[in-house]
């Protein structure tokens, strides 16, 4: 676990649909500081694990063939769009990176 908070998209290719993992949202909610869930397949998550931890904790909730991929969203430039109407989409985004960025920030070295 690091000490820094940061902003992750979770990825996912199920065998089922999402309703019948009766843990998949626990998991995720339980690898998060506050996560969001943007479609069946896709979340947004804020947390402190690694890449690899929320990986493995989403895993355990879905069977061996299913597919998670977590992408840490300072790996590249990121935009995103208005998301029109969805407030809380547009919320969440703004002070997830928000967050992150404070995270990082404190968590530098003077030189």
């Amino acid at each position: 676990m690091t000490s820094q908070l940061n902003l992750f998209a979770v990825l996912t290719k199920l065998d089922h649909t999402i309703q019948e993992y009766p843990t998949l949202l626990g998991a995720i909610a339980a690898s998060a500081k506050a996560h969001w869930v943007v479609t069946d397949s896709t979340c947004l998550v804020l947390s402190e694990l690694t890449a690899k931890e929320i990986r493995d904790s989403i895993s355990s909730a879905v069977e061996d063939t299913a597919m998670v991929f977590v992408l840490p969203s300072d790996m590249i430039e990121a935009h995103w769009t208005p998301m029109g109407s969805n407030r809380y989409g547009r919320e969440f985004v703004k002070q997830a990176f928000i967050a992150a960025e404070q995270s990082r920030n404190s968590n530098r070295r003077p030189i």
